[in-house]
């Protein structure tokens, strides 16, 4: 995976951003949920908060990477002067006839980036291609769905609503599932199969109709609908889909603790363990919230719903929310600070955005900080075998700079830096403009990148 990453990077830094501060999020998240023993509607809340807080992390670092350049471009403390250090051409400084550098996007990496890149997007294809199956197939079961309307059903339909305090979604049959099902995003409906109706008593459908109602009164399906686009997106991350999974369990659990206000445990498990005897797989693809999605986990639930010391709450408190809620959000948003900490890459890119940008506003002492000392640049010039070359020295560049503001519109300052190489503190960038290429090579000098030397050629 930390290889995966690295890929990413090379075509996008703030992508590798993005993965670190997911990847901390779901972690904490996972310890959060093994350390909340007694209560699900706890745990529910803090894997929900965490995924909407890993939905949230592209626009955490979108914020974050301007200022941290901004920052990192400011922060080039004042080099030594260069009119104290001798030229080293003797050769008055030329005037630039063409005007300024024009940038413009160039990207020339290792294809590894480009590689994960596309594979990366054919999983996504997939998922999504999966996702959209599942949701028409959903859609087809939704519809097949028929009313129910004899006088057992508006009796228990009123049980319900009294229990629930508010009125229940509709609630219909179908043969087409095997389990009981809550489907729709913004109007969920309650699906029973058919053969409910018959195999189960009065109360043991109640108890059956007061989970499924409690998932599509709280919009389970909507959620779940969110958890499935995002793991879509993130497809490759095992973290992802570890922390769906304890969500999808959290969720049940907590609805079990809608049925557990108004039946004893016992009677409720037994419940569970009937309706998983005469359990039917459910479609491949499907992400609605339901009863009893396997038999795998029904163990640990049972022993959960037994235990003298779970905590029935449906939900946690609106403080509690907002501190788990600020935990998560407030530290994702610190951590991109820190995941975008700059690297030498970022660096080197900034010392020369910060050369070009000098060199555009005509500003002397910002130039100063970007060169070194010992700075050096040739300048080709002419065409195929009437090449002439000049020698230009920090002092010159600083000078001409001073002398010489070029008038450049804005439009035409698309600023664009490639960076072709770091060996230790030694690096190489490219520049590609309207009229020049120039590549320089840059040193980490007193714990900062500078441009040693450059070799500029007119454009054609």
């Amino acid at each position: 995976m930390t290889a995966g990453f690295r890929a990413v990077g090379t075509g996008s830094p703030a992508s590798v951003e993005v993965l670190v501060v997911a990847t901390v999020v779901l972690l904490a998240a996972s310890m959060a949920h093994r350390m909340i023993k007694r209560s699900p509607a706890a745990r529910h809340a803090v894997v929900l908060i965490a995924l909407l807080t890993v939905g949230l992390c592209p626009l955490m670092v979108t914020v974050v990477r301007p200022t941290r350049v901004a920052r990192l471009t400011s922060s080039l403390r004042n080099p030594i002067k260069f009119d104290v250090l001798l030229s080293r051409s003797e050769s008055a400084a030329p005037s630039f006839q063409n005007g300024g550098h024009v940038l413009f996007l160039s990207s020339r990496k290792i294809p590894l980036g480009g590689i994960f890149l596309a594979f990366w997007g054919a999983g996504v294809t997939i998922c999504l291609w999966r996702l959209l199956r599942g949701l028409r197939m959903m859609g087809r079961v939704r519809r097949s769905g028929l009313p129910l309307s004899d006088a057992r059903f508006v009796s228990l339909q009123n049980h319900l609503a009294s229990a629930l305090g508010r009125n229940v979604p509709e609630i219909r049959t179908s043969e087409r599932v095997g389990v009981p099902v809550a489907l729709g995003w913004l109007r969920p409906i309650v699906l029973l199969p058919d053969s409910f109706l018959t195999r189960f008593s009065d109360r043991q459908l109640f108890q059956i109709l007061m989970h499924e109602c409690a998932h599509a009164l709280r919009y389970d399906t909507l959620v779940g609908l969110y958890q499935r686009l995002l793991a879509a997106v993130l497809w490759f991350h095992p973290l992802i889909h570890i922390a769906n999974r304890l969500l999808d369990r959290s969720r049940e659990e907590l609805c079990d603790n809608y049925v557990l206000q108004v039946v004893a445990s016992s009677e409720y498990s037994q419940t569970l363990l009937t309706v998983a005897e005469s359990l039917s797989p459910m479609p491949h693809g499907w992400f609605a919230p339901t009863l009893v999605q396997s038999a795998q986990h029904l163990e640990d639930r049972v022993a959960g719903l037994l235990n003298p010391r779970r905590c029935v709450m449906t939900r946690v408190t609106s403080r509690t929310n907002t501190i788990i809620a600020t935990a998560f959000i407030g530290g994702a948003l610190v951590l991109s600070c820190f995941a975008a900490a700059p690297t030498d890459e970022q660096a080197v890119r900034a010392t020369v955005t910060n050369y070009i940008e000098a060199y555009y506003a005509g500003d002397a002492s910002r130039m100063e900080k970007s060169l070194h000392p010992h700075y050096l640049k040739h300048t080709i010039s002419g065409s195929e075998g009437k090449l002439r070359m000049t020698e230009w020295t920090g002092l010159q560049m600083v000078e001409d700079v001073r002398s010489h503001a070029p008038h450049i519109p804005a439009s035409e300052r698309k600023e664009q830096v490639t960076v072709l190489d770091i060996a230790g503190d030694i690096a190489s960038a490219k520049l590609v403009t309207a009229h020049w290429v120039d590549y320089l090579t840059l040193t980490k000098w007193n714990g900062e990148w500078k441009i040693v030397s450059v070799v500029l050629r007119e454009s054609d």
